[in-house]
């Protein structure tokens, strides 16, 4: 039997990646690599990466929202049409504003990590939190990456990363046509 078939019925076997090619006195090995096209991931990961996705969009979405309040308070043209909202849900105390803002960048940052916690577990690429940043900072950008990754939920769809959801399902879809 040839060493290359001992290799495969080895890793049909024991499922390892690596093993003795060349026999002898010296241990010398050769790693096999499985294609990313071919990686498989357990499917019961699949929905709890998603799940950290629709948590990334969220928390992207309540930064915003704090943000454009904040912006919308310091423009003296703007800030009576805000100041309802202020005294209703921050007790009209800016400084609650600013402390909610805090917490929802903190938030954004915590399920930021998640996901690349997740993503480094399962050899995936992390994700750039800044251009997510900027990708989810529009409403209609965020309802898109939500709508696609409740989809990519139910079915089951494998992860990739999440910055590339825009390059790889917001085309247009071919049975419009």
């Amino acid at each position: 039997m040839s060493k290359m078939s001992e290799l495969l019925i080895e890793v049909e076997e024991t499922e390892k990646h690596v093993s003795d090619l060349l026999g002898g006195d010296k241990i010398r090995a050769a790693i096999l690599r499985v294609p990313e096209s071919a990686r498989e991931y357990p499917q019961n990961t699949w929905e709890h990466y998603w799940r950290l996705c629709l948590s990334v969009v969220d928390a992207a979405g309540t930064l915003a929202s704090r943000d454009k309040l904040l912006m919308t308070y310091r423009d003296k043209s703007k800030s009576a049409s805000v100041e309802d909202v202020i005294k209703k849900y921050y007790d009209g105390d800016p400084e609650k504003v600013k402390s909610a803002r805090i917490d929802a960048a903190t938030s954004f940052w915590r399920a930021i990590d998640q996901v690349n916690h997740f993503a480094c577990e399962h050899d995936l690429n992390q994700v750039s939190a800044m251009t997510l940043l900027g990708l989810l900072e529009d409403e209609k950008a965020r309802r898109k990456f939500r709508h696609h990754i409740r989809h990519h939920i139910k079915t089951r769809h494998p992860p990739f990363e999440l910055d590339e959801l825009p390059v790889r399902d917001f085309r247009k879809n071919h049975e419009s046509r």
